[in-house]
């Protein structure tokens, strides 16, 4: 695991010129986003780089890392509303190349459903992550199984919380979610991860010299081969 500490927009553009990177050895590269406003200021990032035309999403196929399950028309506009705003409006991606995890197409083991259109895509040549504060990736709440493929998820209060803060006043968030499974997102050939703030101190603490477990779900990418971590200073504060 690699670690470098900046300020918040430093690390974000950071996060934003390795997929620029991808996308010019690699234009038609399968790519993975966490698709939420906690991760605007990597999205605002990217489709900079983009404007200035250093980096396109025309050609890449786009997997968003979770999204909800059993929502209603609001819930479901504002998820899919983000990834659209971002990566089509933002970022030039085609929409028909843009995927969302869904509920009715999952598979236990990986070979078929949203699993299998990642796999048919060449794989992941990239995953750009948040964090949560229980150390969830995605929605892989903690005791996720590390086997763990495309699933629905049960979500956490935690979890609900900072996805009712993310989405703004008034959004309640639904508790479920589909998301990648840990399987997944290990998977992923080049992994990065950003956070940011004081909150994230603790949890970050134990995903970088934690033990190895599934209750720390991020813990995990502790044995990913080409794994970056992006903290500013408050995030870093407790790793000494």
């Amino acid at each position: 695991m690699k670690i470098i500490t900046e300020n918040a927009l430093k690390s974000a553009e950071m996060a934003a010129i390795r997929v620029a990177a991808v996308m010019k050895d690699k234009p038609d590269a399968a790519l993975a986003f966490d698709c939420n406003p906690a991760m605007e200021p990597f999205h605002e990032s990217l489709a900079a780089l983009c404007r200035k035309g250093e980096c396109s999403l025309r050609d890449a196929k786009i997997f968003c890392v979770c999204s909800f399950a059993g929502v209603d028309e609001a819930a479901e506009s504002a998820r899919r509303g983000f990834a659209v705003e971002k990566l089509v409006k933002g970022c030039g991606a085609d929409e028909a190349k843009l995927r969302f995890p869904d509920a009715g197409a999952i598979s236990e083991n990986g070979v078929d459903g949203y699993d299998g259109e990642i796999a048919a895509a060449g794989g992941l040549e990239l995953i750009i992550l948040g964090v949560g504060l229980n150390g969830r990736m995605g929605f892989n709440e903690p005791a996720t199984p590390f086997e763990s493929y495309t699933h629905v998820q049960k979500l956490t209060d935690v979890t609900r919380g900072e996805i009712s803060a993310a989405f703004g006043d008034g959004f309640a968030a639904p508790e479920d979610g589909v998301t990648m499974g840990i399987k997944t997102i290990v998977s992923a050939k080049t992994v990065v991860m950003l956070a940011a703030g004081e909150d994230k101190a603790d949890i970050i603490h134990k995903v970088v010299y934690g033990k190895t477990v599934t209750y720390v779900p991020a813990s995990m990418l502790q044995l990913h081969l080409d794994m970056t971590l992006y903290l500013d200073d408050a995030a870093a504060s407790k790793l000494g």
